[in-house]
């Protein structure tokens, strides 16, 4: 609809690896945040006891005493050496693919084989829409159908 350029798109689904970032930045995505693997980089044991405030760890509780649990210290250092990690393999898998910025990735440099053991990139599996696209009706069918069901009043 013409206004990509005054939104930015922040990708916050599975977002654990340099490679994950590289796909998430093909296919569209101006930042990338990630959650999960920064809790287990602090600690997390997925033990689902998140919202009970009894979490084993002591990465999501409020109670002090389990709380007590997490030093601090030593898991600032265990998330930013994770996080500096993550950067450079996603800095090398970039170069790797010949590309010098983030700005150069294209759906089409990302490749998922299929359950036929074949391959396609993601500019084949998905249908890229071109600026203002959908404002002049140039869509499939299912872009126009979701198109017609979106309303500005709610989400």
């Amino acid at each position: 609809i013409g206004v990509r350029d005054k939104v930015r798109i922040i990708c916050s689904g599975k977002v654990a690896t340099g490679f994950d970032m590289v796909e998430k930045f093909a296919l569209g995505a101006d930042m990338c945040n990630s959650a999960r693997a920064m809790m287990f980089a602090i600690g997390c044991i997925q033990a689902l006891h998140c919202n009970t405030n009894r979490c084993p760890s002591g990465v999501a509780t409020q109670d002090p005493i389990r709380g007590q649990a997490v030093n601090v210290p030593q898991k600032r250092q265990r998330v930013q050496r994770y996080h500096d990690a993550t950067l450079e393999s996603f800095r090398e898998i970039l170069g790797a693919m010949g590309k010098a910025t983030v700005a150069e990735l294209h759906p089409s440099d990302i490749r998922r084989r299929m359950a036929d053991e074949g391959e396609q990139s993601y500019a084949e599996m998905y249908e890229l829409l071109e600026d203002g696209a959908l404002l002049n009706g140039d869509v499939s069918a299912t872009y126009a159908a979701a198109w017609e069901q979106a309303s500005p009043g709610h989400f």
